[in-house]
């Protein structure tokens, strides 16, 4: 049989199937070869068919063939995305937007700075709300959205979502809220400020994508593909550590064990100090009272911040019990229960164990460099003049694409600053602190003058 045999059959049987349900209903996309193609344009009078794929077709191309089909004849793109495993086909969204990012809890900067970055964003982090304002108000054109932690000092995403909307007069540009609590309360008051959406910590990397998106194409007016990632991706991993106190499979990750043991790491750091609370005794009297008797309710507030940003990192490597614990304390710490001694004692005794169970784990990762990281520095193109400026303004600017610029000219930033200084600023990058990064970067005598001429 011919293939303008075979074309005929296929317009004949979506003719039969468009009279059964109706030509408007007819969603039709044809995979055929290059050959196949002459036969098609003149037999199909009706236009019966919406889309004409060629062999070899990806599944990228064809999701994006029914997605954008969709869009045109019903009623958005959301219908696809949400019944679609993207993940599962290991595509992604190129979004190509730029995203501001707004938290005070530096390891859900990097968590979330990443996952982002994996699907083509460009991301600035900042820590507070006073600092998205004057960002804001310097650039209010620059971002495409705005992610906003809720429960931030001094100044929370809500009153910042409240002042970006009155006095900076940014009614349209999406704000997404990100929090760790699941209370219904609290995500009415981040829509009753204006935000536009709201997601739970620990952040689902999909759903987080899938929100972007669909924020952001009725923002921009403009529609969103997939396409199929880069084929030597190198830090994604199927063989998930084991470790107690830990889900087996961190999926929240993306499966980048890299970015799981950093984050751990950083996690045993920065809360190292309420392991101090593992010693005090539910029996004894003295030691009950040195929490009970907190001076001020200013100081329980300060405790109840960081064991919420604990909750909050604890969730994100899948820490169960850590992260049950967490939420527990913050709530009889803001609401002066006599139970959080206990609560904090467990705390404790649960970092202290899980720094016990992930030593040997972490004494590996540290002492191997990671195969796609050494492939990276044995290939990296050299960093020129034009390059170091690009990283300089993206240090300024606390951009974590800076993390993807170091390591992609690692092998020629340790030449330039020698290994021992690199060693101090890879350091510096990992902890987020992009200023003091720059400084260092900028001392180097080569930078320096070549940056200022």
């Amino acid at each position: 049989m011919t293939g303008k045999h075979l074309i005929g059959i296929t317009l004949q049987a979506l003719s039969t199937l468009a009279k059964n349900i109706g030509y408007k209903k007819l969603l039709a996309v044809l995979v055929v070869s290059a050959y196949g193609s002459g036969h098609i344009a003149n037999p199909d009078k009706r236009h019966l068919i919406d889309k004409i794929l060629y062999k070899p077709a990806s599944g990228s191309k064809l999701f994006n063939a029914i997605n954008n089909m969709i869009i045109k004849h019903i009623d958005g793109s959301e219908r696809v995305s949400n019944s679609a495993h993207i993940e599962a086909s290991k595509a992604k969204w190129p979004l190509g937007i730029n995203v501001l990012v707004v938290d005070d809890s530096e390891i859900n900067l990097e968590i979330v700075g990443q996952i982002l970055i994996r699907n083509g964003v460009t991301v600035t982090a900042l820590s507070c709300g006073q600092a998205a304002l004057e960002q804001l108000r310097l650039t209010p054109d620059m971002f495409d959205i705005v992610l906003m932690d809720v429960q931030m000092p001094e100044m929370d995403g809500l009153e910042t979502t409240t002042l970006i909307r009155q006095q900076l007069g940014l009614a349209s540009l999406p704000i997404v809220a990100l929090t760790a609590s699941t209370s219904a309360q609290e995500k009415k008051r981040a829509l009753d400020v204006g935000m536009n959406d709201f997601l739970t910590k620990p952040i689902e990397p999909s759903l987080l994508i899938s929100t972007l998106r669909r924020l952001v194409e009725g923002y921009r007016g403009r529609v969103i593909n997939v396409e199929n990632p880069p084929l030597n991706n190198g830090i994604i991993t199927d063989k998930w550590p084991i470790i107690l106190g830990i889900k087996e499979n961190a999926s929240l990750l993306g499966g980048d064990l890299i970015l799981f043991a950093n984050t751990l790491e950083r996690l045993l750091t920065e809360f190292q100090n309420l392991e101090c609370y593992s010693e005090i005794a539910i029996t004894s009297t003295a030691n009950a009272e040195k929490i009970k008797s907190v001076d001020s309710t200013i100081d329980r507030l300060v405790l109840a911040g960081q064991v919420h940003k604990l909750r909050g990192s604890a969730g994100l490597i899948g820490a169960q019990q850590l992260y049950q614990l967490a939420g527990k304390a913050e709530t009889a710490l803001r609401s002066d229960q006599s139970e959080v001694n206990l609560l904090l004692a467990q705390i404790a005794q649960c970092l202290i164990k899980l720094r016990l169970d992930s030593a040997d784990f972490l004494s590996q990762q540290q002492n191997m460099i990671p195969k796609h990281v050494a492939i990276a520095v044995q290939n990296a193109p050299s960093m020129n003049l034009e390059k170091m400026k690009i990283l300089i303004n993206a240090l300024e600017k606390q951009e974590l694409s800076a993390l993807s610029i170091v390591e992609k000219y690692s092998k020629s930033l340790r030449a330039i600053l020698t290994e021992k200084i690199f060693r101090e600023f890879e350091v510096m990058l990992k902890n987020l602190n992009f200023k003091q990064a720059l400084v260092l970067l900028k001392s180097n005598d080569w930078i320096f003058e070549e940056t200022h001429q």
